[in-house]
């Protein structure tokens, strides 16, 4: 952690690095990375974990969409991470009403007001954090924002929360046929989402 922490403030002028004192697990560690993000004054944080890697413009994409959606009401979340897409326009996202927790981020409003009030699971739930935040978006009608190319790539074949067998089978569908690690220069626009052939 030592080595993270210094190359950290090496490589980025206002880091912070935050140790847990004991393990918190995935629910309970979100919800804290969110917390502190946004306690330090961030008007928009992004969410990406160690199993997940990023295409080199990912944070360009990321800072168009909290600067262009910021006042949005229909956008609760920008999402990096999609499955497959025939459409080659690297520069273009959609408005789709489901979620990726591969990569994502949103606004301090819309965490205070709408995500963090109802994080979590519900008891005797089964569905994980991410599937009940994606139950909550389509109860309230609101969409998140998605690249028609992916910016995310998940590499995470061994699962924390899943015996070794499943963890096995599920992965292969959560690996994106559309990722690129760079992509040249683009002007960012949004595409309707009835012209597009994505898989989310």
């Amino acid at each position: 952690m030592a080595d993270f922490e210094a190359w950290a403030e090496r490589s980025f002028r206002h880091a912070h690095c935050s140790v847990n004192r004991e393990r918190l697990g995935v629910v309970a560690n979100t919800r804290r990375a969110l917390d502190l993000a946004f306690r330090s004054s961030a008007p928009f944080a992004v969410l990406a974990e160690e199993d997940v890697v990023v295409s080199a413009d990912v944070l360009e994409y990321f800072s168009w969409a909290a600067a262009t959606y910021a006042a949005d009401p229909d956008i609760m979340i920008a999402c990096a991470h999609v499955l497959s897409s025939r459409d080659a326009r690297a520069g273009a996202v959609v408005r789709l009403p489901w979620f990726s927790p591969l990569t994502w981020g949103t606004w301090k409003v819309c965490w205070e007001e709408f995500i963090e009030p109802g994080w979590g699971v519900p008891e005797g739930n089964a569905l994980g954090w991410d599937a009940q935040l994606r139950i909550r978006l389509g109860e309230a009608g609101v969409r998140c924002l998605f690249p028609l190319r992916s910016r995310a790539l998940h590499i995470g074949e061994v699962s924390a929360l899943y015996r070794s067998e499943l963890s096995a089978h599920m992965y292969p569908s959560t690996r994106s046929s559309c990722y690129q690690e760079d992509y040249p220069p683009q002007r960012w626009h949004e595409v309707a989402a009835g012209d597009v052939d994505i898989v989310v």
